[in-house]
């Protein structure tokens, strides 16, 4: 009898312990408090941060803009009317969820009297490519104008310059942009939309998997595209408006910094080269470099494994390097273990 409570008692202490442990398993995310205490000062929206938000969503009339800190710019509005602004916060869909929309407030900008002169509507809108593959918008300048407002598929976003990049724009499909001067309303107010004009992102086929047919960049796009993710890669994979800042360096930047991204070699043969540092992270560097026909790649890759420096940020760096070849195609990382021989097994699969 004592024999048989003493299991009965193991038994259910066994139970409790797999029910908490399931319940472990099974914990929900924490809901994120919406936000609050919404204001606009000037043409600039702020609320109270909430804790543990990773950012913010941002819906004005319906269309949705992202924000990393607890403010947002509305200079790009620019219509006279009415707009109606929430906000909410974003959860990391782990630990926290994303929290429910905050109280509205709304936003209204006056039409100044209609003595008041109107800005000259913008013209000679043209897309070019940049140096850093980037599609740009530009149109000339407007006399007198305080900024511009490009309207994307009826999404209105700011600019300070008579030039906006086209980077954010990856969905394969056409679109319709134009551009408004904005006036200081009280000297002149805002000019009529310019007449539109269409940019086209055409579907990307995916690399053929040669290395021979890719290029530099295309092989960088690759590894990003297929090295295993883990938080140290998600936070150094770029997001798409970090090529406007400069983070990619083409053929003619590397070879200008050739000792910088290549362990203080230089005189290296190379007719193409890609290369990406993190711009949050000063502990990663990837550089992609095609060597001329006949060059000694064996040696050169040697050359700049022996120099490659993972500390050349004087304060930080990686802590592993690895230059490894394809053929006559050299890829030297700096980066932290095991990610860095994620990267090298990624590269290796194009071999």
């Amino acid at each position: 009898m004592k024999k048989t409570k003493l299991l009965a008692v193991i038994l259910a202490a066994a139970l409790s312990l797999m029910l908490a442990g399931c319940s472990g398993d099974a914990k929900k995310p924490i809901k994120l408090s919406a936000p609050a205490g919404l204001q606009i000062s000037g043409t600039t929206l702020t609320w109270g941060a909430v804790p543990n938000a990773s950012g913010y969503s941002v819906d004005i009339d319906g269309v949705l803009y992202t924000a990393s800190a607890n403010s947002y710019s509305l200079s790009a509005l620019s219509d006279y009317r009415t707009y109606t602004i929430k906000v909410m916060a974003i959860g990391d869909n782990t630990a926290y969820s994303s929290s429910a929309w905050s109280d509205s407030i709304p936003y209204t900008i006056d039409e100044p009297g209609s003595e008041t002169p109107q800005l000259e509507t913008p013209a000679g809108l043209e897309i070019y490519e940049s140096d850093h593959w980037t599609m740009i918008l530009k149109w000339n300048a407007v006399p007198d104008a305080q900024s511009y407002v490009v309207e994307i598929d009826g999404a209105s976003y700011g600019a300070n310059q008579t030039s906006y990049s086209l980077s954010s724009l990856t969905t394969a499909k056409t679109y319709s942009i134009r551009v408004r001067a904005i006036g200081d309303g009280v000297n002149f107010r805002n000019s009529e939309w310019s007449a539109p004009v269409s940019y086209t992102v055409e579907p990307t086929e995916p690399p053929s998997g040669n290395i021979e047919d890719m290029s530099c960049r295309q092989i960088i796009d690759y590894i990003f595209a297929n090295v295993q993710q883990t938080p140290y890669m998600t936070q150094r994979t770029p997001e798409p408006d970090w090529e406007d800042w400069g983070w990619y360096s083409g053929t003619q930047e590397v070879r200008n910094l050739e000792a910088w991204f290549l362990g203080g070699v230089t005189g290296v043969p190379f007719t193409e080269a890609t290369a990406f540092e993190s711009p949050m992270n000063g502990d990663f560097s990837l550089v992609v470099i095609r060597l001329e026909a006949g060059a000694n790649a064996a040696q050169w890759r040697d050359s700049i494994y022996s120099g490659l420096n993972p500390m050349k940020w004087i304060c930080m760096g990686g802590n592993a390097k690895r230059v490894v070849r394809i053929g006559n195609v050299i890829l030297a990382v700096i980066a932290n273990t095991p990610d860095i021989d994620n990267i090298v097994a990624t590269f290796n699969t194009l071999a």
